[in-house]
Formats: C-alpha cells, structure tokens, sequence
C-alpha cells in the first residue's frame, strides 16, 4: 500500500471503503506492551471541538490486509492512540454524519520510532458535523445486540371462506431487516423478525380460478414478544367454462409427467390445479369443434369461454400426439418441451382429450426451488438413454431458425441449460421465467468436439418463449455413447458468469428423428406417425391479383391421410405474459410476432409428394400484403409475403 494524502474529492472513496473493510473484519488497534504514540485535538472551521470523529493510523507501503489503530475524538475533540508499532503510518480524520457517508476530512503521514510520542497539535477539519461515527468494536457489540433482540411474527392465513389456505406464498418486508419473499404457508407459519414495523402480504391462486388472490396488513414487531396477525385472502373468480365441461387423464398424463422429469433429473413433484384442468379441457372442446388449433378462442364461435381462453392463452398445445407412460406430447417440439421441463414448474392444468393435448405452464411457475445461480440441465449429469436426433416441428417456428438450420434438418436432441434466479425474486417476476444467455458451449463425444449452435434469452424473437438455453447439436449424436457438455452462462442481473459441466449417455439410434421408439418397452403396437416434411412455397413472395398469381406449395407426406392447413397474417407485437399483444400494449417489452387468424383450408394427401396452388384468395376476398404464416396444423410452417 502506497502512503495517501488526501486533500478530498476521488480520494476519499479509498479510504471510506478501508473502513469498512476494517468494520467488517472486525480489525480493532494492536494491544502490545511496546511501541509510539499518537495524539491530537481536531476542531471544525468555527473551532468548536470535533467529537465521535473516526481516526485511523494505517501502516503504509503495506499490500493485502491491514491492521488499522483506531480511535474515537471525545467530547473536546481530543484523541490518542498508543502501543503502535514502529513505522510509517497514515493518519487519516474521518467524520461519519447521520447520512452514514464517510468524509475524509484530512490525512498526514508521519515516522514513528520505538518509544516516540507525536503530538499532532489541533487539525482543523473543514465544516461543522455531527459525527456519528463508531470502532469496529462498538459496531460489533451494537450487531450483536441487534440479533439477539428478535420477535416472533405468527401468521394466520384463511380463504375467503374461513378455512387455512394450504399452498398461499407469504412476503415480509421489514425497514429494519430488509424483505423475505416466498415462505410457504399451510394455514399457518412463524417467522423470526428483527423489531420494528414489518408489511405481511400472502397470494394464493385457489384451484378453481385463473387470478392470484391477495390480502395484506401491518404489524409491529417487538423483541423477544410473538405477535399474531390473521390474513383473510379476498373472494377468488372462478375459471368461467361452457357447462358439463370436465379434463381427460389430467391425473394419468401428471403421473406421466413426473416420471419422465424424474427420468432425465429434473425435479418432478408437479401437482395438478383442478381448475386449470377444466380450463384446458374447454379449451380443447373448442378446438375440436371448430377444427383449429391455436391458443386465442374467437367468441363468435361455438364452445369459445373466458376459461378457455384463458387456458389456450397459458397452456403448450398439441393436435395429432398423444401423452405415453415414455414420452409427452412435444418430444419433437423443442420450445414447447423447454416450458415444459422448466425445474420451477410445480403446478399444471391437463386435459387430453377429442384429440388435442394441452398443459398449463407459465402459471404454475412458482418461486426458485435451489439457491440463486444453481444450474439445471436436460439431461441432467449422469443421465442415460438421451436420444440421439431430432426432427423438429412446432409452431409458429422452431429454435434452429434463429442459428441457421433449416426447417426440416434431422440434428442431435437439443440440450437445455436453465438457471435458478436469486432466491429473494417473487415467483411472478423472475422465477424461472427468463431463459439464460450462454457466452459458450461445448459437446464433446467419442469422435471429439461436436458442432453446436445456441439459442438463449437473448436470441431474437425466440428467446421471448424460453425459460431455458437450448444447445442445439447441429448433427446425430452417436447412439449408445457418452458425451461430455459444458456451458458458460453469462452474468443475469445479481448473478455472476457461471460454468457448468455435466456427462450423459445417448440411448438406441432414431436415424428418423422420431421419439420415442416404439420398441423401448412393450406396449401396444401403435403405427407411426406421419410425418409432414420439406415444406415449400414457390416463390415466397407474390402478388394477389391476375390470373396468374399466387404460388404453389409442396410437401412430402410419408402417409395418406387429410392435411388441414390454416393462414395466419403477422404483424409486430410484444410479449405481455405468455401473450403476444399489439404493441401499443406495452412499449418497452420484448418483441414478437402476433399471428391473426384469416382463413384454412384441407388436402388429402397422397404418399410421397403433394402439390396444391395457394392463390391468395378466400372465397370472395383476397388477401392483403403483408407478411403471413402458412401452418400445417400439427407438423409444421412456412412464411411468405403477399405484395400489392
């Protein structure tokens, strides 16, 4: 350490942060038998004495920690400091207002020898100011009186209705302590609460409603003294769906679920909200009577319910793929699985039914169920039986759009990379609900380093819809191998750059891309499904008048069987929960696309290739330029442009 003079400004941050590193440390003046001393008188401009001003001897040209001698001014300003070691010491005058903000008023540096006494006469330290500065030692015993003295708060927390809410989140915020957030509540909890006045608010979200339900209060917390407070949670608004609407298998497809979390490590446990159940069980009835799939519902239509919609606005869904005892719905719908595994997932809606599968998600994301900064991965390390490709075929898009890999491409499984948030976030506002961003990424097999591309919370219009990193191996992985994955997470908010390594093994070839294989367990034989591929329109961009307009579309169908094909218009939008809103609705938050239903229509496909005309036209009307979505319900999509 390099002697310091200090005169004020830039200089005074060194030496307020000495200070307290030597509080925290707990570092109080050397007591030896020999050695110099110190002394002197400090005044302020109007010559009144300086009292409670902290002064400091700090041995110089020392590096690493360093013993400071320490002292406080009494009441006529006066101080002294002896038994110092010989040597070279700065002496800094510090003055600590009620702000708390340190002020290094002045500072000298001074050679003491063995036996020596320098008498530092009166400094005058600049402007007059209550000086409420403390030794390490009186912080330490004013700490250590600060813990001991703790209340006991009981909270008492019922429904509407009278009876203890089982499963409700409670908050306490105390000025003198900070906050505490997300301690779970059976009826009732007891928490220990440093004196003074805190603020109690519970959120519950009952099993039959869509809406969190809350109630708070305040209360004053005195030492060594329980106080009791009663929270009485506000009425909840049932999910409104049509009448007779029950869910389908929701218990079996949960059962599922778990399992196959607990499978590949992840933490399985999920219960089920009944509400929320019937919720996606409308949901489902609607699509099915109206031959769509797609989450929003149009109210004109029959079935159409707020609790429907509702579901269809939070919920994955699928048309075509049924849940089994090895594999859920979206095996091959890499962002719909990432939701899906999410580790803080801990509630869920399911109904399967009339061909439609749908799970709530967003939800049920509750608070972080490890310490901030804890990385989860799928599959996790140690982990076996991890299928080796992967065709991938969601709606409105699939991860590998945004890294370069064409709508299509059989690739190796994609792996997911999540991050548990701070331990002190609200499960509303980040638990579980930001994807990381992953500076790097590596895979390594028994031929040496694979290719790998990423996609996190930071990659385009993607990133919007991910709780967890996708590492997406750009080819098959071996079959029946061992590889090796390690990440770099970049710094989130409070938490740091983080690296993580984990090992698993690939299970039996799926050259096909398909999961699961039928022959992994027995079970009944089930024929494959067909599978929608090399997807064209030609060209991509045209116009809607003339009689030759319009494009032709192509596919390849590995059966027979009706293709529904359903137009959709994009336009910009931003992401508002799990919605994509117009973007007047929120400004500043992420962006997407927000896809309007215009019209469908049916093929029957033939095996091997199919061809039909898209002219741009729908009964009567033709449709405007702009840009637009071409979904094959159930397989896959393709963009193109419609130009004046």
């Amino acid at each position: 350490m390099h002697t310091v003079r200090i005169a004020g400004g830039a200089q005074r941050l060194a030496l307020s942060m000495l200070v307290v590193c030597a509080v925290l440390l707990g570092l109080a003046g050397q007591a030896i038998a020999s050695g110099g001393s110190l002394s002197g008188t400090l005044v302020y401009s109007d010559m009144t004495p300086a009292s409670r001003v902290l002064v400091f001897a700090v041995p110089a040209h020392v590096t690493g920690v360093v013993q400071p001698y320490e002292t406080l001014t009494d009441a006529q300003g006066e101080w002294s400091l002896s038994s110092i070691t010989p040597g070279e010491y700065t002496v800094a005058m510090i003055v600590v207002p009620a702000s708390g903000t340190h002020e290094t008023r002045s500072s000298q540096t001074v050679n003491l020898a063995e036996g020596q006494s320098i008498a530092l006469g009166t400094t005058n330290i600049g402007t007059p100011t209550v000086s409420e500065a403390k030794t390490a030692a009186e912080t330490r015993a004013q700490l250590t009186a600060e813990l001991a003295a703790v209340g006991t708060i009981t909270v008492v927390v019922k429904t509407a209705e009278g009876k203890p809410a089982d499963g409700a989140m409670l908050s306490i915020q105390s000025a003198s302590a900070g906050s505490t957030s997300g301690v779970p509540v059976s009826g009732i909890v007891s928490e220990k609460v440093r004196p003074g006045p805190v603020t109690l608010s519970v959120t519950d979200t009952p099993p039959d409603s869509a809406t969190q339900v809350s109630a708070s209060a305040q209360a004053t917390v005195e030492a060594n003294v329980t106080t009791n407070v009663t929270l009485t949670l506000a009425a909840s608004t049932p999910l409104a769906v049509p009448t007779g609407i029950t869910a389908h298998n929701s218990e079996r497809d949960l059962s599922y679920l778990n399992a196959e979390r607990a499978r590949w490590g992840l933490p399985a446990g999920l219960t089920l909200n009944p509400g929320w159940s019937q919720a996606c069980g409308a949901h489902d009835a609607y699509l099915s009577a109206n031959h769509r799939l797609e989450h929003p519902e149009d109210s004109s239509l029959p079935g159409a319910s707020p609790g429907g919609e509702w579901a269809g606005l939070h919920s994955i869904l699928s048309g075509g793929s049924d849940w089994q005892a090895e594999a859920n719905p979206w095996e091959d719908a890499p962002i719909h699985l990432d939701q899906l595994y999410t580790p803080d997932l801990q509630v869920v809606g399911i109904d399967e039914s009339r061909g439609v599968a749908c799970t709530t998600t967003w939800p049920g994301i509750g608070p972080p169920l490890q310490p901030g900064g804890t990385v989860i991965t799928y599959p996790s390390d140690g982990t076996s039986g991890f299928p080796p490709s992967e065709l991938a075929g969601e709606l409105p898009f699939t991860p590998g759009k945004f890294v370069g890999i064409k709508e299509g491409t059989i690739t190796g499984r994609e792996l997911f990379v999540y991050e548990e948030p701070p331990s002190e976030c609200s499960a509303l506002l980040c638990a579980g609900t930001k994807a990381p961003s992953l500076e790097s990424a590596t895979l390594t097999g028994p031929a040496g380093p694979v290719e790998v591309r990423t996609v996190g919370g930071e990659t385009g219009e993607v990133g919007s819809y991910l709780t967890g990193a996708i590492v997406i191996p750009v080819k098959p992985l071996a079959p029946n191998a061992t590889y090796t994955a390690e990440v770099t997470l970049a710094p989130n908010g409070e938490l740091p750059a983080e690296q993580h390594r984990w090992t698993f093994r690939t299970g039996p070839a799926n050259p096909s891309g398909v999961w699961p294989l039928w022959e992994i367990s027995p079970r009944e034989a089930l024929p494959p499904r067909r599978r929608i591929s090399k997807l064209r329109i030609t060209p991509r961009a045209f116009t809607d008048g003339g009689r030759y307009s319009g494009a032709r579309i192509t596919y390849l169908d590995s059966g027979s069987g009706t293709t529904s094909f359903v137009v959709y218009r994009s336009a910009p939008g931003v992401l508002v929960g799990a919605q994509c809103a117009s973007a007047a609705s929120a400004a500043h938050n992420r962006r997407c696309s927000r896809l309007s239903r215009i019209y469908s229509f049916s093929h029957r496909d033939r095996p091997g290739r199919n061809s039909l005309r898209l002219t741009g036209r729908y009964g009567q009307r033709r449709l405007t330029p702009a840009k637009y979505l071409l979904a094959v319900i159930g397989f896959t999509s393709i963009s193109f442009t419609v130009h004046s």
